[in-house]
């Protein structure tokens, strides 16, 4: 999860530099991404099965914890290899938290989203506070590298369950039209920024969540 990975992250780059500004450049790699990009991970979203697309993006997220694990049990790792994942774990969520979020929607329907919103938000909120002490504990009985190697196969329950999940159970909207062009690309996420600036709830719930 986003918390033990944190921590992992926080106790791997401590150790070699010794130096806490490293602590926030690495931060800063992993979410840039997502403030960045995360309009086009609307968009993407919006165009592609959010199901395959979860099952794609949850395999890269373990395939990054699995290759740290493997650089930091092997005495590879360097910091500017954990700063290149950071980069890379950043863009992958910056498609894989509005696909997710809009995927909650498919799950349940309309009728149900806004219990299936709450029992998200617990869920991913509890998560962040408990992840790092596990991530702690975990690091402290072990390593940071199995730490990395363990949350890279938690991913596991997560792609089994998508592949469990049938098409004709969700209550998929139907497609929107795919841009093919940079300029219908742009056009689209134009229309998305219109919709934040006009609206005052959504566009006061992204200056937050921005800040």
């Amino acid at each position: 999860g986003v918390g033990s990975v944190a921590c992992c992250h926080s106790g791997l780059v401590r150790t070699p530099t010794n130096d806490p500004r490293i602590l926030g450049v690495v931060a800063a790699a992993q979410w840039r991404p997502v403030l960045l990009l995360g309009l086009f991970g609307g968009l993407i979203a919006d165009t592609l099965p959010k199901r395959w697309t979860l099952i794609v993006c949850e395999s890269t997220l373990a395939a990054l914890a699995l290759i740290l694990g493997v650089l930091t049990l092997t005495g590879m790792v360097q910091v500017w290899m954990i700063l290149v994942l950071a980069v890379l774990l950043g863009c992958v969520n910056a498609i894989e938290m509005p696909v997710r979020q809009a995927f909650a929607v498919e799950m349940v329907g309309r009728e149900d989203v806004v219990n299936a919103v709450i029992l998200n938000s617990a869920l991913f909120n509890s998560a962040r506070v408990v992840g790092p002490a596990v991530a702690g504990l975990t690091i402290a009985a072990t390593n940071t590298g199995v730490a990395f190697l363990i949350n890279g196969a938690s991913f596991l329950a997560v792609i089994v369950g998508l592949l469990m999940r049938r098409d004709a159970d969700l209550h998929s909207p139907p497609p929107m039209r795919r841009p093919h062009t940079v300029r219908e690309v742009m056009a689209s996420v134009g229309e998305g920024v219109s919709y934040v600036r006009r609206t005052p709830v959504v566009l006061y719930s992204v200056v937050i969540v921005g800040l």
